[in-house]
């Protein structure tokens, strides 16, 4: 179970066959949390969490993928309808590591997740995956940014949506940084919606940021 502190690491070289599942259900009270998950080099895994039941949730977890590291972290938001769920996981991809992030939102009255991606040294890749399902009176809100702060870094961005119902709301924005040393970098963005009723209302924010030529 996901506590106020968690820390989780996969141990260097290792291969983890199963996927590691985190769970958080019907939390009490409102709620801050914090949680670490480092993939230690040339280790492979994927980590599931997943989340249900009525919350009032604040957020932060910090992905750390080392040199060589293949992290797979999955985000399940299965909330109840009364569920506020506010969230930044940020990732931090090593040299010639890899990183998929699978966020998957269905539930919940309001989830504001804030997925974000720096690297920490060249030849990393970062895939950022992102589905979502907005019903009458959700506001469901996807913030994603990836800092291309090095050489030869490969990001790639794919959020989908489909929204039903009067009131149903989806924000997606969709930010990409490439500074001025950022030579050789490699990237793509894309958020595609689809509405299935009047009224539903869906906002793509996409935003690339180039520094070097």
């Amino acid at each position: 179970n996901v506590t106020e502190a968690t820390y989780l690491e996969i141990a260097k070289d290792q291969e983890v066959a199963s996927p590691i599942m985190l769970s958080r259900k019907n939390l009490g009270s409102a709620e801050v949390s914090r949680a670490v998950l480092r993939a230690k080099s040339h280790s492979k895994a994927v980590v599931i969490l997943e989340s249900q039941g009525s919350a009032i949730l604040g957020e932060e977890i910090e992905i750390i993928l080392e040199p060589g590291a293949n992290l797979t972290f999955i985000a399940l938001q299965e909330w109840s309808n009364d569920a506020i769920h506010l969230g930044r996981h940020h990732a931090i991809v090593g040299r010639d590591a890899q990183f998929t992030s699978i966020t998957v939102s269905i539930g919940g009255s309001l989830v504001r997740l804030l997925p974000s991606v720096e690297y920490d040294g060249p030849g990393g890749s970062a895939e950022l995956q992102g589905i979502y399902f907005a019903t009458d009176g959700q506001h469901l809100e996807h913030r994603v940014f990836v800092d291309h702060n090095v050489t030869n870094a490969k990001s790639r961005v794919n959020y989908k949506g489909a929204l039903a119902g009067a009131d149903a709301r989806t924000v997606w924005f969709g930010d990409v940084y490439i500074r001025k040393n950022a030579e050789g970098t490699d990237t793509n963005e894309m958020n595609r919606n689809l509405l299935l009723t009047d009224g539903a209302r869906a906002d793509s924010v996409p935003n690339l940021e180039i520094e070097t030529g």
